[in-house]
């Protein structure tokens, strides 16, 4: 009698089970398999996720504040400037509101740069998330491919009959006149 077994699912056919009806029941059995797989490694990048999306979260609103800031010293400079101007007309010390004025054209050039590395943050933060997505994609992709029934090479068991534990339920004699 011979027999196949699946090594990689760890199953064995019933006898008088042909190939192909035992391939099917492997593939049924394997796409359980790769289903709980699969459940199992979304839970496991389910953080990851999280973490990542969280950080971008924060990157985001950090950008945002920046932009804000560097708007307020636009026009915080402006203001500044404006007023040295009208007080230069005026005939005011004007070294003083020069100064101020230079010093919020250094501030704001600062919040520029903080801009600039605030959005570089979150540039890395999102390629981080696509390397993540791409390993989880591939992980999946390896897992269907580690368990396909289909491609894979089934073990064939030989089970040869013995003269050992064999038991006698019924013994019957017919007797026919012909």
């Amino acid at each position: 009698m011979n027999l196949l077994k699946s090594t990689n699912l760890n199953i064995t056919s019933i006898p008088g089970e042909i190939e192909r009806d035992f391939r099917v029941k492997a593939s049924t059995n394997s796409k359980r398999k790769r289903d709980g797989q699969v459940t199992e490694l979304r839970d496991k990048y389910t953080q990851k996720y999280a973490k990542i999306d969280e950080k971008i979260r924060r990157a985001q609103v950090d950008v945002e504040e920046h932009d804000a800031q560097v708007k307020d010293q636009k026009y915080q400079t402006a203001i500044s400037l404006g007023s040295a101007i009208l007080g230069g007309f005026l005939g005011r010390k004007s070294i003083g509101g020069a100064t101020r004025t230079v010093r919020d054209l250094s501030r704001g050039s600062k919040k520029k740069r903080e801009v600039e590395y605030a959005k570089e943050t979150m540039q890395s933060l999102q390629l981080e998330k696509q390397r993540l997505e791409t390993q989880f994609q591939s992980d999946v992709n390896s897992l269907e491919y580690s368990t396909d029934p289909i491609t894979e090479n089934l073990e064939n068991i030989v089970i040869t009959p013995s003269k050992q534990n064999i038991s006698v339920r019924f013994v019957a004699l017919v007797w026919s006149q012909n």
